[in-house]
């Protein structure tokens, strides 16, 4: 292989540039402008890792400088929200010898999380994170959600038809998008889980909160509330884009905990009925994921 060139990029066009080029786009999270969108929240600036051969672009480890933390992120990572932090590299024979090089090159206090085992790329370094990532593959099902439930254990099965069937005969309703409850949603979790919530970083909550409002991403995005005669009693959002489905987070009103379960299969339904290929459920069993036959993968984490 001829040698490879490798340089820092800083500024923003050119790394939007590089980013498209790399990216497959397949996957919220591959998006320029979604990624952007929490660059800029968190203020953070761009320090792209580029390996080329010539005038050809071979690699990328796309990062950003967090001055507040003094620390090196994953490009668009919300401080760890954001998952799926892939390596791009273009020629794939090559790919452990172009990663090795350019990963040699990492400033000290570098911390990347939610990284995806990647065809051809070792992480030697890396080590496993605490949970696992899960996903669904409705294309696998024949885009048929009962053909997915159909692989429940028969208590599961019962359970969720238990809850459908309270659900839908009693006095809730359910309305999309509307997106003054997503404050209740982020303050229920705040509530609920304290200091170890997300939530508890004000740039993450505020950038939550102003998801709808930016032209360029809002599309993506959708808002499910289950009301219980005027009462919240369950919110969950998710992002759509292309043929994947991200469900990013809810909350649940406890007192109506069967409509957490009923939102859940809402959410997966619609992902089914859009003929969505991929559904990424996100790290972390949350209590469900495993009742309900996801798929789960190593993510790992450095250092």
């Amino acid at each position: 292989m001829p040698s490879l060139n490798i340089y820092v990029e800083k500024n923003i066009d050119k790394c939007e540039k590089i980013w498209k080029y790399f990216s497959a786009d397949t996957h919220l999270f591959d998006n320029w402008n979604y990624r952007e969108y929490f660059h800029n929240a968190y203020h953070n600036k761009p320090y792209f890792i580029v390996g080329s051969v010539g005038k050809t672009l071979s690699g990328c480890i796309p990062l950003e400088y967090d001055s507040k933390e003094k620390e090196y992120r994953y490009f668009g990572d919300a401080d760890g929200w954001n998952e799926r932090n892939l390596f791009f590299i273009k020629n794939a024979g090559e790919a452990k010898n172009i990663f090795e090089k350019l990963f040699s090159q990492l400033p000290k206090k570098t911390v990347l999380r939610f990284v995806p085992q990647q065809k051809n790329i070792d992480l030697p370094s890396f080590s496993e994170e605490e949970e696992l990532g899960f996903h669904l593959e409705p294309k696998k099902f024949s885009y048929v959600v009962s053909e997915y439930i159909s692989t429940f254990s028969k208590l599961g099965k019962r359970n969720l038809r238990r809850v459908i069937r309270n659900i839908e005969n009693a006095q809730y309703r359910v309305k999309l998008n509307n997106y003054s409850d997503m404050k209740w949603m982020i303050d229920t979790n705040l509530k609920r889980y304290g200091d170890d919530s997300s939530f508890i970083d004000a740039v993450l909550k505020e950038s939550f909160l102003g998801l709808h409002k930016n032209k360029l991403i809002s599309s993506f995005f959708s808002l499910v509330t289950v009301y219980h005669k005027g009462d919240i009693a369950s919110v969950s959002l998710y992002g759509k884009y292309k043929k994947s489905f991200v469900y990013l987070t809810g909350s649940t009103n406890y007192e109506y905990r069967d409509a957490g379960r009923y939102i859940d299969y809402l959410v997966i339904k619609t992902a089914f009925e859009t003929k969505s290929d991929y559904i990424d459920l996100l790290s972390g069993e949350c209590g469900w994921k495993n009742h309900w036959r996801m798929e789960s993968e190593k993510l790992f984490k450095f250092p």
